[in-house]
C-alpha cells in the first residue's frame, strides 16, 4: 500500500469514477490538487487531500513543483532534429 500517494481504490472513492478522463475532470472540478504520473493516471498526494479538506499546510504541500519549460522544448527539438 502506497502511503504518499492514493490507491487505485481510492481514488475510485474520491471521484467515484474509474475513468482516468473521468476522475481528472472530479479533481479540476472539485479543485483537488493533483499530477498525473507517466502514463497519464491522476496521482493524489495524501498530504494534500489533508490539507485541502482541513486547511493544515503540511510540510509536503510547500514544495511546489512546477515543469521546466526551456528543458522540455530542448528535449523535443533534439528529439525532433534527431529524427531528421
Amino acid at each position: 500500500m502506497s502511503t504518499t500517494f492514493l490507491t487505485k481504490e481510492e481514488m475510485y472513492e474520491l471521484t467515484g469514477h474509474k475513468g482516468i478522463r473521468k476522475q481528472v475532470t472530479t479533481l479540476i472540478s472539485k479543485n483537488i490538487p493533483f499530477s498525473t504520473n507517466g502514463i497519464g493516471q491522476p496521482v493524489v498526494m495524501r498530504d494534500a487531500l489533508v490539507e485541502f479538506y482541513t486547511g493544515n499546510k503540511s510540510q509536503v504541500s510547500q514544495l511546489r513543483i512546477e515543469p521546466n519549460a526551456k528543458a522540455l522544448m530542448e528535449y523535443q527539438n533534439n528529439a525532433k532534429a534527431k529524427k531528421a
